[in-house]
């Protein structure tokens, strides 16, 4: 409960500082016209920002969705959101289903091989959950997934589902603190 109210607060704090340092999120329209100035691919932009954060292990993944949802509202944000983590998870999986653990230490140098194996063991029936829940860092355990002898159907599967839960969880969160900053 503590780590959620702290991302609030922080969420909250960060979104008034950049309002006050930099002129695209000054408020919802700016911010909207600076993502926006791509065009018709500006949902393309966004869907690959988040497949590059997704695959390259140490950016951070809970960003853009909350900056997806206050721009393209929950609904829309949310679905390009929801692609780029689907499509990225399955890239890390593959990457590392292709090239084994050499792979996952290029993503992620820091990876502990039996953390990660002992996590998959143990929740083997639920690690969609930790992919449904908004603060649970999964980049690296796509890789690790990828890695063990989880089919690539059943993974798919379970990311499409938990990621549409934790993207919606997101993107409301991006709109709502996108009305409360800026309206």
């Amino acid at each position: 409960m503590l780590v959620i109210v702290f991302f609030v607060v922080f969420s909250v704090l960060f979104s008034l500082f950049l309002r006050e340092q930099f002129e695209i999120f000054k408020d919802r329209e700016s911010l909207m016209l600076f993502v926006r100035q791509f065009g018709i691919i500006a949902p393309i932009v966004v869907v690959a920002i988040v497949i590059v954060e997704t695959v390259i292990a140490p950016l951070p993944g809970g960003i853009m969705p909350i900056i997806a949802g206050a721009v393209f509202g929950p609904v829309l944000g949310t679905l390009y959101s929801w692609i780029g983590n689907v499509f990225g998870s399955l890239i890390a999986f593959s990457l590392s289903r292709i090239f084994g653990e050499s792979v996952i230490r290029v993503f992620s140098p820091h990876f502990d091989k039996q953390r990660y194996s002992e996590t998959i063991r143990r929740y083997k029936n639920f690690f969609w959950f930790l992919y449904a829940t908004p603060f649970v860092a999964v980049d690296v355990l796509s890789f690790a997934l990828g890695a063990s002898t989880m089919k690539l159907q059943r993974f798919a599967l379970a990311i499409m589902f938990a990621f549409f839960v934790r993207m919606a969880i997101l993107n409301m969160f991006g709109d709502a603190i996108a009305r409360l900053v800026f309206e």
